[in-house]
């Protein structure tokens, strides 16, 4: 009877290892993964700055550009707003 019934909690805690070691596998592949998809999302974090930086570069640029295309137009405004009353003058 005693025999049995060690047998019985011999099985049960074999089963109940089992279970247990199963769970740590899965626990151990969802911890794998998760390591996996952190390391994939500080990658693209990496990308994203580096594109950012690549962009605020670029937009500072064209910003100098349009501030010298600005400055130039008003210079050849404020040059043909002196020549046309010389020139209106010159002709009359």
């Amino acid at each position: 009877m005693e025999t049995r019934k060690l047998k019985e909690d011999t099985e049960t805690m074999r089963q109940a290892k089992g279970q247990i070691c199963l769970q740590i596998m899965e626990k151990q592949r969802k911890i794998a993964s998760l390591e996996f998809d952190l390391s994939t999302l500080y990658q693209t974090v990496e990308l994203i700055q580096q594109e950012r930086v690549s962009l605020s570069a670029k937009l500072i640029d064209k910003s100098a550009y349009y501030i010298k295309v600005a400055d130039d137009i008003n210079s050849k405004l404020l040059q043909q707003q002196v020549l046309i009353p010389k020139v209106l003058l010159a002709t009359a």
